[in-house]
């Protein structure tokens, strides 16, 4: 434990920590100075909250949240600029096939289907690249809008490639899809390894 904090400590002189926040922000957000969290929380003062700190909660830790948030937010925001330089083909909406799948489906999407489908069809058409997560409880309809997402870029002359974690969701999905796009002309193959 000694040898741990001497080398904390010594780590903490040799590196200089620049402050990532201007000071008017930090201030009304009740946030320490990033050198001040970090030194407390790697040497916290006689008296300190001992359960606070180990739960990691109080604005010492707060601090230090803020900023990985901060520079998460920062990198994601950098790679959304970088891919927004790059160029992608338009896959025009509206065609035969997503119009087919659409009156084939055994059922109507639901509003929230339709509003994450629309705004991924608009995507598709634009020429960057297409960055988004879509998040749902199993069951919400996230394989049906990829399927749809498939079909338009198969209506664009495109092959389109949906990949899962596991080789069990994989044959799920393939036997899904392939039950709604195969008898609509689309060529669906499964590929696992």
């Amino acid at each position: 434990q000694a040898w741990l904090r001497s080398r904390i400590a010594r780590a903490l002189r040799d590196v200089d920590i620049t402050e990532t926040v201007p000071d008017p922000l930090r201030q009304r957000l009740g946030l320490p100075p990033l050198r001040e969290a970090i030194h407390l929380l790697h040497g916290p003062p006689q008296g300190a909250n001992g359960a606070k700190l180990a739960e990691r909660r109080g604005p010492l830790w707060d601090r230090l949240k803020f900023d990985e948030l901060l520079a998460q937010q920062i990198s994601l925001r950098t790679a959304r600029a970088r891919r927004a330089d790059r160029s992608a083909s338009p896959l025009a909406a509206g065609g035969a096939l997503v119009r087919s799948l659409r009156q084939a489906l055994p059922f109507q999407l639901t509003a929230a289907q339709q509003r994450v489908w629309s705004e991924i069809e608009a995507d598709l058409a634009r020429t960057v690249p297409m960055q988004r997560l879509i998040q749902g409880d199993v069951g919400s309809g996230k394989t049906v809008v990829a399927a749809l997402a498939a079909a338009q870029a198969i209506d664009a002359g495109f092959q389109a490639v949906l990949m899962a974690p596991t080789e069990i969701l994989a044959e799920q999905h393939f036997g899904r899809i392939a039950e709604w796009l195969a008898p609509l002309g689309a060529r669906i193959a499964w590929l696992a390894g």
